[in-house]
């Protein structure tokens, strides 16, 4: 038996084992990397998340022209498309730093962006999940409308972005 709670594009569930899970997608839930929440570091001013992770992803690599096309961006497919021709990425470096650097966004957006601070607060102890099936790393690996998001056993994602969002949520 579980509830639910339509929320735009999140929902609030109740598992029968008592479990209280926020999941959401990609869109105008606040906890998304792509929800407009601008942050800045240093003078730069990031539009989201997503940016800045795509940005540092470029910087880490030294690649200028990556950056700046990626800041003048404000499509986060196209964000992602840029960051996939960075000069010089290596996978295995960039999968040590990943984790760090999202978290590290993920602190500026909520520090910095008071709708998202609040709504983040406001899942309380509740399991985030990033429900998607793109992005199997980040999130659960499952459609938000699918049924198995029910049972952490059929999830086929490691829902990465759920975990640091919890992470933040305490540190705050």
């Amino acid at each position: 038996v579980y509830k639910r709670q339509k929320m735009d594009n999140s929902v609030y569930v109740t598992l029968s084992t008592g479990q209280k899970c926020f999941l959401f997608d990609s869109g105008w839930c606040p906890l998304s990397n792509v929800y407009p929440s601008p942050f800045t570091v240093y003078e730069i001013k990031y539009r989201t998340c997503h940016q800045f992770y795509q940005a540092m992803k470029a910087k880490t690599f030294k690649d200028p022209n990556a950056f700046a096309l990626i800041m003048n961006c404000w499509s986060a497919k196209r964000q992602t498309n840029i960051a996939s021709t960075i000069e010089n990425y290596e996978q295995g470096v960039w999968e040590t730093k990943a984790l760090e650097v999202m978290k590290q966004g993920l602190m500026l957006k909520f520090e910095q962006c008071n709708v998202a601070k609040k709504f983040l607060k406001e899942t309380g102890d509740s399991t985030l999940v990033f429900a998607t099936s793109y992005q199997p790393y980040w999130g659960n690996g499952l459609h938000i409308g699918d049924e198995l998001n029910l049972h952490v056993e059929a999830w086929t994602g490691q829902n990465k972005l759920g975990h640091l969002l919890e992470e933040v949520r305490k540190e705050m």
